[in-house]
């Protein structure tokens, strides 16, 4: 909800996204509140009442499969490993959908973390890699100079404060052993 929310608030692919949780995902659109006038809002609110997971489930499909019908979407999850049961149901359903969308869903995931305890996300993974839907880009340490050149990209140097950077750049590696998990 809050991805969809960030996304309807961005123009111009805001507009698109918001008319097509309009004409496609009323249920999403209800639990947007900020996003729809007050006196429509009331009206999704009678329209959706007594929903379904499965509507959910659909509504969603649907309206980001519209939304991609303009311009690629994607769909970026942090933490997958962390998703609750019906996050990786509707990400299992969207995978078994035999229309194509253009939408490119990105997720991090710690595979010890989805694996332990037999998450639902282990069983889809296994099931988009067979199915060729799926690729695992595992990423290793960074390096020393990697995380040099994220440090100059991400603070701004000012003049003299080179060696400053490289500084916390070293002390950044030293700290995480260039994990990108704990940078």
């Amino acid at each position: 909800i809050d991805a969809l929310m960030r996304l309807c608030r961005d123009a111009p692919r805001g507009a698109a996204m918001l008319r097509a949780l309009d004409e496609h995902a009323p249920l999403w659109l209800a639990q947007m509140p900020s996003l729809v006038p007050r006196a429509k809002l009331r009206t999704l609110q009678r329209r959706t009442a007594g929903a379904t997971r499965e509507r959910m489930q659909r509504e969603l499909m649907e309206a980001l499969e519209a939304a991609a019908a303009e311009a690629t979407l994607i769909l970026w999850l942090e933490d997958l490993h962390w998703a609750d049961v019906s996050t990786a149901d509707w990400l299992a359903a969207f995978a078994r959908r035999p229309e194509t969308a253009r939408l490119l869903v990105i997720a991090t995931v710690r595979p010890a973390e989805a694996y332990a305890d037999r998450h639902p996300l282990h069983a889809l993974q296994d099931e988009l890699r067979r199915q060729g839907q799926s690729r695992i880009l595992p990423l290793g340490p960074l390096t020393g100079e990697a995380i040099g050149e994220y440090v100059a990209a991400r603070f701004t140097p000012q003049a003299g404060a080179a060696q400053q950077l490289a500084r916390l750049a070293s002390e950044v590696h030293r700290r995480t052993e260039g994990s990108p998990l704990f940078m």
